[in-house]
């Protein structure tokens, strides 16, 4: 899909056991790593649908929807961060 900005970005399926580990990497980067600007990435990431488009009046955030550039910062990691990062869910840099 394309944004009126210029970007652009991708929508993929993955298994549910993929899903919740780059989920519970998602969050350890998302409290080891400096984001841009001081911005909070679980904040400004979470999936929230108003009420105008069918979600509820609630403010209830929905995390089913993985930061792909988050993500992608871990390749761009010392091996040593990589390690501490994969060690914070229980898992090695090899899986």
């Amino acid at each position: 899909y394309g944004t009126c900005d210029g970007s652009f970005g991708t929508v993929l399926p993955v298994s549910e056991q993929v899903f919740w580990r780059l989920s519970a990497l998602q969050s350890v980067m998302s409290n080891a790593l400096e984001s841009a600007c001081a911005l909070s990435d679980r904040a400004w990431r979470m999936y929230r649908r108003t009420p105008r488009r069918g979600g509820c009046r609630s403010q209830d955030r929905k995390k089913s929807v993985l930061d792909g550039g988050l993500l992608l910062r871990f390749v761009d990691l010392s091996r040593r961060e990589q390690s501490d990062l994969a060690g914070g869910i229980g898992s090695t840099v090899h899986l």
